[in-house]
């Protein structure tokens, strides 16, 4: 599946301005959230993270994949919980895995 669609396809969908108005919102709006997302970083004094912010839009697409992943459970699995496996680093270390503190050395 080709991301382009031909002028004829676009004309339909997005007539004359409301291409060009589409077209800034989206270059505009992205630019200002990595921007941001930069600035957040700068003002921390955490420079080496500001160059991080440029991959913001993967992980944007991330997060969209994500939710189509969610709305396709929904659909197929509504009552699926898919859970996230805690304590391994417990388990690797001999403690317990349940919330409970390990015991005290005799």
């Amino acid at each position: 599946m080709s991301l382009l669609l031909p002028p004829a396809v676009l004309d339909g969908l997005f007539p004359g301005r409301v291409l060009w108005v589409s077209l800034f919102n989206l270059v505009i709006g992205n630019g200002l959230m990595i921007y941001v997302s930069m600035m957040g970083a700068f003002k921390r004094r955490r420079y080496s993270l500001v160059l991080w912010a440029l991959l913001n839009p993967v992980h944007w697409i991330l997060h969209s994949i994500a939710s189509y992943k969610a709305v396709r459970q929904l659909i197929t699995k509504p009552h699926y919980w898919e859970k996230t496996l805690h304590g391994l680093t417990h388990a690797a270390d001999g403690l317990p895995d349940d919330g409970r503190a390990a015991p005290a050395p005799a």
